[in-house]
């Protein structure tokens, strides 16, 4: 059996993706979790503690499964369409897998600024480990300037995922991922 501060967090998310934040309370994810409210306040002094230890889980888990396929071997054999499709694939799966928690996390950030200092510094793990890939094309990229390349496909991948998923899934969504891909190949490896 899991013990109770898994409990707490599982339902707290499940209750933060269902409800939202702002319509969620303590007594809420207490009952759904099968215990007491004093026993969420064992673990977490308040709604905010236990939505930002869900920050820093989720985002841990982004991290660590982003790259879990080794890019590093798609760009020795020269793979680079494999390489941006890798990194469009990751990128839509985070999205789609998370999209209501990442809402939710995004529109709290002006009122609780640790959330939003936990997604920048895991935007700056990810463009680093993005530009560390690139680094290993060497002369093959037409760029020079990587870190700004980093940024410019990042914020590409990230508006058309965010815009796809935003309209459901069709035909179009995989012209869009297909046309978004040329378009970074293009870019990088002119």
């Amino acid at each position: 059996m899991r013990n109770i501060k898994e409990r707490l967090v599982e339902s707290a998310m499940e209750l933060f993706c269902e409800k939202g934040y702002h319509k969620t309370n303590t007594n809420e994810i207490a009952k759904k979790a099968g215990t007491a409210v004093g026993s969420f306040y064992q673990y977490f002094p308040d709604k905010k503690t236990i939505f930002i230890e869900l920050v820093k889980r989720h985002l841990d888990e982004v991290d660590r499964d982003f790259f879990s396929r080794d890019v590093s071997q798609l760009v020795i054999f020269n793979d680079e369409r494999e390489v941006i499709n890798t990194l469009i694939k990751n990128t839509y799966f985070y999205y789609k897998r998370d999209m209501r928690f990442h809402s939710q996390a995004e529109m709290l950030i002006p009122s609780i600024p640790e959330i939003g200092e936990l997604y920048a510094a895991h935007d700056e793990r990810m463009s680093s480990k993005v530009r560390e890939m690139l680094l290993l094309f060497g002369e093959k990229l037409s760029t020079k300037n990587v870190a700004d390349a980093v940024f410019v496909i990042n914020t590409a991948i990230e508006s058309v995922v965010q815009e796809i998923i935003g309209e459901g899934s069709g035909e179009r969504e995989k012209r869009l991922l297909s046309e978004l891909s040329d378009m970074i190949h293009r870019y990088l490896f002119r």
